[in-house]
């Protein structure tokens, strides 16, 4: 985790310090005056403004995290996506997006209960996380959804993405002795479209038709 309100905080205590020697130096006309006030003033400081900056990186963490799984939240996302646009734009660059859905999610809860639901989706977020090696960014969407942004817009790179998500999938269905599988569409910007609403659009169709080739495949293909 970035520790950004720690450094920041630290950084504004050594401000006011040096603030507070200058004070003393002018006041006082004594170098060493001013040197003791500065360091007694940071001795008190920088212990407040590590711990406030803390709670600020803490505080910041929650608003961004999803409480459940910990990978990143939607609200995360949709403030975050319009940076990620003008970066693109300004390196000529494409990115992608994986919407990514359990399939048949509600049978898991219904037949073993939402605790197990719950843990199959941080099992799904984890396995997800330690897939995303090349930058991705992992958030749950809503529900069994998750979307990864990918810092790339090749379709070769995202088939091997979506083949490796697969593969992790399995072993889960593996550890939890049941066919458990998900179902995968992707969207490049800006080819299908500018806008985070638009890109999900297209991902969402992607999805929807992977779940139909999987559904008319049988349940011997639910792992492939």
């Amino acid at each position: 985790m970035r520790r950004i309100g720690q450094t920041a905080g630290i950084g504004l205590a050594f401000l006011f310090s040096a603030a507070a020697a200058a004070a003393q130096w002018i006041g006082s006309g004594s170098s060493d005056v001013a040197m003791w006030t500065g360091l007694g003033f940071a001795a008190a400081a920088a212990p407040i403004g590590w711990f406030l900056g803390g709670r600020y990186d803490r505080l910041k963490e929650w608003a961004e995290r999803d409480s459940l799984t910990g990978a990143c939240c939607r609200r995360f996302v949709q403030t975050a996506f319009p940076r990620l646009v003008a970066q693109a734009d300004r390196r000529r660059k494409r990115f992608s997006v994986l919407l990514i859905d359990v399939n048949d999610f509600k049978t898991v809860n219904d037949t073993l209960g939402h605790a197990k639901g719950d843990d199959l989706l941080r099992k799904l977020a984890g396995a997800l996380m330690d897939a995303a090696k090349h930058g991705e960014i992992v958030v749950r969407w809503g529900g069994d959804e998750f979307l990864l942004l990918c810092p790339y817009g090749d379709r070769s790179a995202l088939e091997t993405m979506s083949r490796t998500i697969g593969e992790r999938m399995a072993q889960i269905s593996s550890q939890w002795n049941r066919p458990l599988s998900v179902s995968i569409g992707s969207a490049v910007y800006p080819d299908d479209g500018r806008m985070l609403d638009e890109l999900v659009q297209a991902a969402d169709k992607g999805m929807y038709a992977d779940k139909h080739r999987r559904k008319e495949a049988g349940p011997q293909r639910l792992n492939a």
